[in-house]
């Protein structure tokens, strides 16, 4: 069927086969430009219909379907919420690496005094049970007005038991290992004694004419270079208490071992 067209009316040629393929082209034309259009038409009502999808999407909170390209698009809410969290992240990944380092350079601050201390004093820094100090406790038999000396005295655990249990006698601490005396000064800042004092000094320059009692537990090298000191400095009748390493050159009045998870030899010299 022939699709009327105005050309018809206007355009005229002789002869009926000339007319009959003019008409045939001019119906090709029409059926070309309907077909274009319909497509557009459709082209507009699918665009029109992703618009709508996409608005009750945002509003319903219910995302569109996944073959349609708003799936890869997020409301500003939610890409305000997940760059929140990758900040938040990155921030405590950042806070941990830094307490990781503040841990590691506090560990290496503590060692590199205890190496100091070390090389300084040449005994390290070896903490003495509760018990085994008791048990110097009993051994000193120390009264009223006596002056007690730990050498090497570490964290002021012994002048602190000695001080609090002899609150009419005086100790003093010696310590010059940079760590341990100022874990002492912690102590006695905590729990401070009128009766007690610390030195930070080398005990082989500190001098003991006054002393009645002392204590030391220090190498057996050590031990044997303070032993001239003793002689020429202490007092007819001092006491002295040695842990685990006695003078080579001098014999004890009383060995008392002292059982436990470490065993420990106390030796008592009179001088």
């Amino acid at each position: 069927m022939l699709v009327a067209h105005p050309c018809d009316f206007i355009l005229w040629c002789p002869g009926a086969s000339a007319l009959r393929r003019l008409r045939v082209g001019l119906e090709v034309r029409s059926d070309v430009f309907v077909c274009l259009e319909s497509a557009r038409d459709k082209a507009k009502t699918a665009r029109a219909g992703t618009e709508a999808r996409e608005s009750t999407s945002d509003r319903s909170g219910v995302p569109p379907p996944a073959h349609l390209d708003s799936i890869y698009s997020l409301s500003a809410g939610k890409k305000d919420t997940i760059y929140y969290f990758a900040h938040m992240t990155l921030f405590l990944v950042l806070a941990l690496y830094v307490l990781l380092i503040l841990i590691w350079l506090v560990c290496f601050f503590f060692l590199l005094l205890m190496s100091y201390g070390i090389v300084t004093t040449k005994v390290p820094y070896v903490p003495i049970p509760q018990h085994v100090i008791d048990e110097v406790k009993r051994l000193l038999a120390m009264k009223a007005g006596d002056q007690f000396y730990d050498l090497g005295s570490g964290d002021g655990r012994v002048i602190a038991t000695i001080g609090s249990a002899y609150p009419d006698a005086f100790a003093t601490g010696v310590e010059k290992a940079p760590l341990p005396y100022t874990l002492t000064q912690i102590r006695f800042w905590r729990k401070p004694l009128k009766n007690v004092k610390t030195l930070f000094k080398n005990f082989s320059r500190v001098p003991l004419s006054n002393a009645t009692h002392i204590y030391m537990y220090l190498f057996p090298e050590v031990v044997e270079k303070l032993l001239p000191k003793f002689e020429a400095e202490l007092k007819k009748g001092t006491r002295v208490i040695s842990c685990d390493f006695p003078f080579k050159t001098k014999e004890p009045i009383e060995t008392v071992v002292v059982a436990g998870r470490h065993k420990h030899t106390l030796y008592v010299y009179e001088f």
